[in-house]
């Protein structure tokens, strides 16, 4: 039987459901509780929490996203 081996290299908090669209436009975007090294991606329907470490949360947990979104850009 062949094998193959692979490190872990990041971990994956999938937060649902999302109030925003795939594109959001933020001005500020902060997290509770802090995480360090952290990319967040914004899905239709969720938002996916990257992290090189493993993150100090569990399923079922709280995450609180703090955020001011960039004001609609006029066109005249």
């Amino acid at each position: 039987m062949q094998k193959f081996e692979a490190k872990a290299s990041e971990f994956i908090v999938v937060l649902k459901p999302s109030p925003f669209g795939p594109d959001p436009h933020f001005r500020q975007l902060w997290i509770e509780p802090h995480f360090d090294n952290v990319t967040a991606y914004f899905r239709s329907g969720h938002i996916e929490l990257r992290f090189l470490q493993t993150p100090p949360v569990q399923i079922g947990d709280t995450i609180t996203l703090h955020f001011e979104v960039e004001p609609p850009h006029r066109t005249e």
